[in-house]
């Protein structure tokens, strides 16, 4: 009998083994919807980036096929939204899928981008959601960057020093950064820098612009004026005339190259007693060129005035 009870026993185990067996074999149910989009045609489904003329936005559409979920729920919402530049989604459609649901679903929506505004760029993050009856659900993403198309570089328009005023005293200025002339103390301290010296002549009352230079490495008569100054520039400046004594105010807008092309056009000055160049008799209302030659820079300089030991100007230079 204990036999008989053992083995009914173990009958019933391998019974209640082979049920469990079978319940855990059988599968589970696949409940989850599927989504897939294209990337045919007009139609965007992955990460793309646009180069547009400022103001303008790429047009496109996002297309694709739902299906349920082989166990799951009919369909029951389509969703897509966006986040601009990583912030928040933003839903850009939120739409039932037929009247009581679907088991497969296919849409094309048409969307617009942001319009492009930086060279860098801006990013948009699309999602696309679809959802069952059972709020199961399957997404897709894709990020768009819009960016401006690059112009051309900006014009570099040269350094404008406006309003300046030299005399015998104040003879001495820097272009680089100057914005009034020095006099023999403050022209020491920045010798190695002065491009520009003023003189009048008191002798034949004319006003000139002079080589820092020329005029500091030997003495120099200039016609009653006062002889080389008490201090070397080492900066060497050609003075040019210019043909057809070119308008000022319509200068001041040109970019440095138009500046440098304009120098370059002119005739180097002449002046009786000093080499080609290096020193330029001036008259109010003449506009007349400049080049640094130490450092490649040229300018322009406009004469609005001259008074006793004196001459107010305008001055242009490359930066």
């Amino acid at each position: 009998m204990k036999v008989l009870l053992r083995a009914r026993l173990y009958i019933v185990l391998l019974t209640l083994g082979a049920v469990v067996y079978a319940g855990s074999c059988g599968g589970e149910k696949d409940e989850n919807p599927r989504i897939t989009i294209s990337s045919a045609g007009d139609c965007l489904g992955s990460d793309q980036t646009f180069e547009l003329n400022q103001g303008e936005q790429k047009n496109f559409k996002i297309c694709g096929t739902a299906t349920k979920g082989p166990d799951g729920k009919k369909l029951e919402k389509l969703r897509i939204t966006v986040s601009y530049d990583g912030g928040a989604a933003l839903a850009i459609l939120d739409t039932l899928v037929g009247k009581s649901g679907e088991d497969a679903y296919t849409f094309e929506v048409s969307v617009s981008s942001r319009v492009a505004q930086t060279e860098a760029g801006n990013t948009e993050r699309y999602t696309v959601t679809i959802i069952d009856k059972n709020n199961k659900t399957a997404s897709t993403s894709f990020t768009l960057t819009i960016k401006k198309k690059p112009g051309p570089p900006p014009v570099q328009t040269p350094r404008a020093i406006e309003g300046v005023t030299f005399t015998n005293t104040n003879a001495f200025f820097v272009t680089k950064d100057g914005n009034a002339p020095l006099d023999a103390s403050g022209g020491d301290a920045r010798k190695s820098e002065i491009d520009l010296t003023y003189l009048y002549s008191t002798s034949f009352d004319t006003h000139s612009f002079i080589d820092p230079n020329h005029r500091s490495s030997s003495e120099y008569d200039g016609y009653g004026a006062p002889a080389a100054i008490p201090f070397d520039c080492t900066t060497i400046t050609n003075f040019y005339t210019l043909p057809g004594n070119p308008n000022y105010s319509v200068l001041s807008g040109a970019s440095q190259d138009t500046l440098a092309t304009i120098v370059d056009s002119g005739t180097l000055s002449t002046f009786t007693g000093n080499p080609n160049g290096k020193r330029i008799q001036i008259a109010a209302g003449q506009t007349f060129g400049f080049k640094n030659v130490t450092t490649g820079k040229h300018g322009i300089i406009w004469v609005k005035s001259l008074g006793a030991n004196s001459c107010a100007v305008d001055i242009l230079v490359q930066k």
